[in-house]
């Protein structure tokens, strides 16, 4: 057979021999590629590190020693020149790459900064946690960029989605192709999926891809997971008979307390059997099926998403936070790679999975402080959002529940200004919004101060209405629940349905579970019997799980400032009126007196270790500094520092 040309060039050759085996990440060993490429750099970086370390100490050393015995041999000199070189090659090369001055050896860093932390122990501790990114300056730039992409939490598990669905014979093209993208993109983001399938779909698989060995480990794979009998993680059919229940022996069910059941309603056996052929589906090609079934029952969810913006609209108990929910879920399930970030007010939340959730369980306070809290995060992530670049929000669902209850925490500028971002520049971001509004009309929520820009409110999002009606619940006792019909309607008028605006009515076997609270049929619940890995146990802890990401930066920076003011304005009473004691007075200012860094900033006196453990609340803090200030026995001021007074 004659051999293919080669496509690589004498230069490119070993470029691939520098990653671990890329037949195990063709194989589909991604999440355990990835990480070995990461410890791979890690451990060259410390590598590197030493060899720094070498150099400099042998310059050094040959340095000083010629300069000591030249005169028994001057061709020591040549030793020392050498050595020398050596030593300022390093120094200048170092310095062009990081842009620090690191003429010691052991030392890292800046060396003017490595003096400043000297006798400061703050700094050095600062310096202390910051060991692992000083080692990564080590490494060529090329490489550091890499090791920070893989480094992410969030970029390392969005990139293990990425590269899992990607077919074997591209995945290290697609892994190059997005580091190159994160390096453009300066760390700001990743594509997206469609994106990267999108790409890949104009490539071939490698010519160098070594098939034998590609189909040697997914053997492997095979016999191992049979010979070890590794469990699969089994689809949950919480609607399963009893398999005694021929017999009529009545076997209890293990059901999952939530949701629950409804005895009343029974299925079918092909129900049953529908039921189980969709959960035996890959998660995109189930929600592509679920569409399908909903829409030949009558209830086209396709139509919901008119446009980028969907404002879903009506009256208290119409079903709008449950049709929101089932468009999240799906969407979810379409695209596993989507990041859900949902904002909600009141305690009644949809346990469905998303990156982050922003509601009253995420604070420590409750009610409308809480919501409180929830309004002005939400706001902060707007801003962020508004000053994002066009595009940055592509793979994001953002879904803001309760808005008009939110909003009505804001100000009335900043109010004002939320509503105009959403319907006039929020879809420039790239996000698909599902916002949740209580009202007849949009007016309900905006106003009519819409300084001319009514029109432009009313075609910048698609709206879609929803009824409800009266069930007797006891002789003198109705309760509102929805009829399960949604519509696409007008911003003028949530209760007229739109010609050709029918969306549907929910159908019967989406209603099989029922609400833990009022007890009725819940199709939003229903629908993540049929996705469980989108089912989230305990809201209380996802609220509670704060995801670290570019996309919350603001957002968690005003939530973690407001916490440090809302603390100190909390502090007890008893405390405030302890007398601050001469001993106090004393350490205070020997704490600033022996600072090696003036002025010394209130910060650093705080976590001073002459406290031995005992440090002061910001209270007592700030009060002391106020009263030796007045009597002059220090000066300056909390923002621009403390020194003793000269």
């Amino acid at each position: 057979m004659t051999e293919l040309p080669r496509i690589t060039t004498k230069e490119t050759s070993d470029l691939r021999d520098d990653y671990p085996s890329l037949s195990h990440l063709e194989a589909g060993n991604v999440a355990e590629w990835l990480q070995e490429r990461k410890e791979q750099l890690v451990t060259r970086a410390r590598c590197i590190e030493a060899d720094a370390d070498t150099t400099r100490v042998i310059g050094v050393v040959v340095t000083g020693a010629s300069l000591i015995f030249h005169a028994v041999n001057p061709l020591v000199l040549v030793g020392g020149l050498v050595g020398g070189a050596a030593w300022l090659w390093f120094v200048v090369e170092h310095f062009s790459r990081t842009k620090e001055f690191a003429p010691l050896p052991f030392v890292r860093g800046n060396m003017v900064d490595a003096l400043a932390r000297i006798g400061d122990y703050d700094a050095r501790h600062a310096w202390e946690e910051n060991h692992l990114a000083g080692t990564i300056t080590f490494l060529p730039r090329h490489e550091a960029e890499e090791f920070v992409f893989l480094y992410s939490d969030s970029n390392f598990e969005q990139l293990t989605q990425y590269l899992v669905q990607t077919e074997p014979g591209k995945r290290f093209h697609a892994y190059r192709w997005l580091l190159g993208w994160y390096t453009k993109l300066k760390g700001r983001g990743l594509p997206t999926y469609d994106n990267l399938h999108t790409y890949l779909t104009t490539v071939e698989i490698d010519s160098r891809l070594k098939v034998d060995e590609v189909t040697r480990l997914q053997e492997y794979q095979t016999r191992q997971k049979e010979t070890l009998q590794l469990p699969s993680t089994p689809a949950v059919d919480v609607y399963a008979r009893p398999a005694l229940e021929a017999s009529n022996e009545h076997t209890p069910t293990d059901p999952i307390e939530t949701p629950q059941h409804t005895p009343s309603m029974q299925r079918s056996r092909k129900e049953d059997a529908r039921r189980a052929s969709l959960l035996s589906l890959p998660l995109p090609a189930r929600a592509e099926k679920m569409l399908a079934l909903l829409k030949q029952d009558g209830f086209d969810l396709t139509k919901c998403v008119q446009d980028q913006i969907t404002v879903i609209a009506g009256n208290q108990r119409g079903g709008k936070g449950t049709l929101m929910a089932i468009l999240a879920v799906i969407s979810q399930a379409v695209t596993p790679t989507l990041k859900v970030h949902y904002f909600t007010a009141g305690g009644d939340i949809y346990p469905f999975q998303c990156e982050r959730l922003v509601c009253r369980y995420t604070y420590d306070v409750g009610g409308s402080d809480a919501d409180a809290q929830v309004a002005k995060a939400l706001f902060s992530y707007l801003k962020q959002m508004d000053n994002a670049a066009d595009g940055t929000y592509q793979d994001v669902l953002l879904v803001i529940d309760e808005a008009v209850a939110l909003s009505g925490y804001l100000a009335p500028d900043q109010r004002e200004w939320m509503i105009k971002f959403l319907f006039t520049r929020a879809s420039k971001k790239g996000a698909q919004i599902f916002i949740v509004l209580h009202g007849k009309n949009l007016s309900s929520w905006v106003g009519n101060k819409t300084a001319g820009m009514a029109d432009t409110f009313k075609t910048g999002a698609a709206f879609i209405g929803c009824e409800a009606t009266s069930v007797q619940v006891a002789p003198l006792k109705k309760i509102a629940v929805a009829t399960g019909r949604y519509f696409l309607t007008e911003a003028t008028n949530f209760e007229r349905s739109r010609e050709d605006g029918v969306i549907g009515t929910v159908p019967a076997w989406l209603k099989e579970v029922t609400h833990p609270v009022n007890g009725q049929p819940d199709p939003a619940r229903t629908l993540l019997t049929f996705f469980p890995e989108l089912l989230v146990d305990d809201v209380a802890l996802l609220a509670r799980k704060r995801v670290q990401g570019a996309y919350f930066t603001a957002m968690d920076e005003r939530s973690t400032l407001e916490q440090l003011f809302h603390l100190d304005a909390q502090e007890s009473d008893t405390e405030a009126a302890i007398a601050i004691d001469d001993e106090f007075f004393h350490i205070v200012i020997t704490v600033i007196a022996s600072a090696t860094t003036v002025p010394i900033s209130f910060h650093a006196i705080r976590n001073s270790r002459k406290w031995e453990g005992n440090n002061p609340s910001v209270k007592m803090l700030r009060a002391a500094l106020a009263q030796l200030v007045n009597e002059k026995r220090i000066q300056g001021s909390e923002k621009e520092g403390y020194c003793s007074k000269s």
